[in-house]
């Protein structure tokens, strides 16, 4: 970092290409962003003089945070006869961006079309 301070561990430089890799992970979203970075140059003294020459630049890197889709763990194989009486089933969801997003969850038929009246959602926690 510009400060002296370690890179996160999502930012690399390869020194043999000169390429810097940015690949934030989700804990990175925006916490401590803009990023101020200092890459540091220095020549082998190639010519003998004992004195080596340096160089620098600084650049900014801003991490922005995006809407990762939440996760529900749905089984496909879920088929169950109901004749009378109440069939109950549980699905859990997770988002990786709460707090800071709410789920909805709704229920329809898989052509968007409204369920008959005895399928309901009765809870969402």
């Amino acid at each position: 970092m510009e400060d002296g301070t370690a890179l996160p561990s999502w930012i690399t430089l390869d020194t043999s290409t000169g390429t810097i890799l940015i690949a934030p992970d989700d804990n990175a979203l925006a916490v401590d962003s803009p990023y101020t970075v200092r890459v540091n140059v220095t020549d082998n003294d190639s010519n003998g003089t004992g004195e080596q020459e340096h160089a620098f630049q600084t650049f900014v890197i801003e991490v922005v945070a995006f809407n990762t889709a939440p996760t529900c763990d749905l089984r496909a194989d879920i088929t169950q006869e109901v004749h009378s009486g109440t069939a109950t089933y549980t699905f859990s969801f997770a988002d990786i961006d709460q707090p800071d997003d709410t789920l909805t969850a709704t229920l329809q038929q898989s052509d968007g079309s409204a369920l008959p009246s005895f399928i309901s959602l009765d809870s969402f926690d």
